[in-house]
C-alpha cells in the first residue's frame, strides 16, 4: 500500500490534555488490473460524511461511521483524487497527473543516420535513442519503423527488431481516461490525430511493475512522426488523464 506523505502538526503539553489536529491520512492501492484505485482514510471527529471527488467532480460519498474506504473505478478515472471530511475543514488529495513529453522521431528506414528512431522512459520523460547505438538497446521502450510494409510509420515493440525482450505493446485508446484492457499489438500503424495506449511490460500479464502511457499522434508520414506522450508514473495504474 502506498501512503501519501503529509506534514504532521506538532503537539505540545498544557495543564490539560490537548489533541493534535486530526488528519485523514489518505492512502491508496491500485486495484482491478490497474483500472481502479481503492482509497482509504482515517475517521475524523466531527465529520458527518466523506465526499470523494476526481478532478473537482463529486464521485460519491460515504456516511461517517459506515466505512473509511471507497473504490474509484475506471468510469471516473482522472488526475486528482480528493477526499473531504464534510463538517470539518479537513481535505486531502492524491495527484495522479501524468508527466508529458513531446517527441519527434524518425523511421528506421530513414536514410539520414542523424535522425533518432527510438525512445525509452528516462525517469519522468521519454528520451530519444539511435538504433545504431547498441549500447542503449536496453533503454529502448519502442521504435518507429515500417514493419507493416505499407510505406507508413509504425510504432513497434523493441521485440520486433530484436532490440530487447520487453513486450511494450500498443492499442487504440478508445474513450475516457483509462487505458484499455485488450486490443494490444506489438506493431501499431500511426495515423495523424489518433490516440494510442502504450503498455510497458516485460511480459503479457498485467502487474504492479507495468506502466501505461497515452500517445497522441500530432503528425505522421513515412519517415517522420511527432508524438505527445502522457505517462502515468504510478506503477500498474491505467489512468492517464490529460
Amino acid at each position: 500500500m502506498r501512503m501519501k506523505r503529509l506534514l504532521l502538526a506538532g503537539s505540545f503539553a498544557l495543564s490539560c490534555s490537548v489533541l493534535a489536529p486530526q488528519e485523514l491520512n489518505l492512502r491508496y492501492e491500485v486495484a482491478d488490473n490497474g483500472n481502479s484505485v481503492m482509497v482509504s482514510w482515517d475517521q475524523v471527529d466531527g465529520a458527518s460524511w466523506y465526499r470523494i471527488s476526481v478532478d473537482g467532480v463529486a464521485v460519491d460519498s460515504v456516511q461517517a461511521g459506515s466505512g473509511t474506504s471507497f473504490r474509484i473505478t475506471s468510469e471516473h478515472a482522472g488526475k486528482v483524487v480528493r477526499v473531504e471530511a464534510v463538517g470539518t475543514n479537513i481535505t486531502e488529495e492524491i495527484d495522479f497527473s501524468p508527466s508529458v513529453t513531446d517527441l519527434i522521431l524518425f523511421s528506421r528506414e530513414d536514410p539520414d543516420t542523424l535522425h533518432p528512431e527510438a525512445s525509452g522512459l528516462y525517469y519522468y520523460y521519454f528520451e530519444r535513442y539511435f538504433i545504431s547505438d547498441t549500447s542503449n538497446w536496453f533503454r529502448i521502450d519502442f521504435y518507429i519503423g515500417d514493419e507493416n510494409g505499407d510505406d507508413t510509420a509504425d510504432l513497434n515493440s523493441p521485440r520486433v527488431y530484436g532490440i530487447n525482450n520487453e513486450y511494450n505493446m500498443s492499442a487504440p485508446w478508445g474513450t475516457g481516461n483509462c487505458a484499455p484492457d485488450s486490443g494490444y499489438a506489438l506493431t501499431t500503424n500511426l495515423v495523424q490525430g489518433a490516440e494510442f495506449a502504450l503498455w510497458l511490460s516485460y511480459d503479457q500479464e498485467w502487474g504492479l511493475a507495468d506502466n501505461f502511457a497515452r500517445i497522441t499522434v500530432d503528425s505522421a508520414d513515412s519517415f517522420r512522426v511527432e508524438l505527445t506522450i502522457h505517462y502515468q508514473m504510478e506503477y500498474g495504474l491505467r489512468w492517464v488523464g490529460k
